[in-house]
């Protein structure tokens, strides 16, 4: 089964996001978004990575996680899922660069 490696950048940009979203929704909303996200990772992505949307531009997949405002962008082979990114879904994706990543 594949394993889930997430960026660095990811990470770092995800606890950002979750840290605004506990000032302004609460710890618990926060602590809840967060375990949607791993869990899709875990439950959706790691079985089933080709159900994202693909940017032949990008290289890179994007992936919508339920009742949570973030995505999931991606890429995959038969050994793991890797999270360049996990972004609000308004993020502008034209300045995603994945040259800019730090694992």
């Amino acid at each position: 089964m594949r394993q889930v490696r997430i960026s660095a950048s990811a990470q770092e940009l995800f606890q950002i996001m979750l840290v605004q979203g506990a000032e302004k929704f609460g710890v618990d909303v926060a602590v809840a978004k967060e375990r949607l996200v791993f869990e899709t990772l875990e439950r959706v992505l790691k079985t089933s990575p080709h159900r994202g949307r693909y940017d032949p531009a990008l290289r890179l997949y994007f992936y919508g996680v339920t009742d949570t405002p973030f995505m999931l962008v991606y890429e995959y082979d038969d050994i793991e899922v890797r999270v360049f990114f996990i972004l609000h879904q308004r993020s502008d994706l034209n300045r995603i660069d994945r040259r800019s990543v730090t694992w």
